[in-house]
């Protein structure tokens, strides 16, 4: 928990924590653009593919849950990535309820080139190995903690 004296005071816009991800978010943002713009994809859709890459066949509520987005939202980005020739849905055989989504031929083909736009992002950063997945650990154990019920 933070120290309750730390945040007394005058209030300035480099003190804040929401600024700081923020402005960094949209720096990153800027940064991945670029970067998956090279093969063909934005950096939303870049996620649905590396949730695939990861894990193969997928429903698409567990894709949903992964990337913390709901249907309405993922629902187009599946649709987009299917016209690109990259993904395919299907009923499941199971329950005809989930639809699963799972990559074609050219979406694994992708995976290979994604590599050295995902690594030229890392450099990017600008971050020792080390540093690199400490700050990677914080944020997700601070995304951890305001999602908490």
């Amino acid at each position: 928990m933070a120290n309750r004296k730390g945040l007394k005071g005058e209030m300035k816009l480099e003190g804040f924590l929401c600024f700081a991800l923020y402005s960094a978010n949209n720096a990153m943002q800027r940064v991945t653009k670029a970067a998956y713009k090279n093969i063909g994809l934005t950096y939303s859709q870049y996620l649905v593919m590396a949730v695939l890459w990861e894990g193969g066949v997928q429903s698409v509520n567990d894709i949903g849950k992964k990337l913390f987005l709901e249907s309405n939202t993922l629902t187009p980005l599946i649709k987009k990535l299917e016209t690109l020739n990259l993904l395919e849905r299907n009923r499941s055989s199971k329950d005809e309820r989930k639809v699963m989504v799972s990559l074609t031929k050219e979406g694994k083909t992708l995976e290979k080139e994604s590599r050295s736009h995902a690594n030229s992002v890392v450099e990017k950063i600008g971050l020792s190995m080390k540093d690199f997945k400490e700050l990677q650990s914080k944020i997700v154990r601070l995304r951890e903690q305001l999602v908490k019920d």
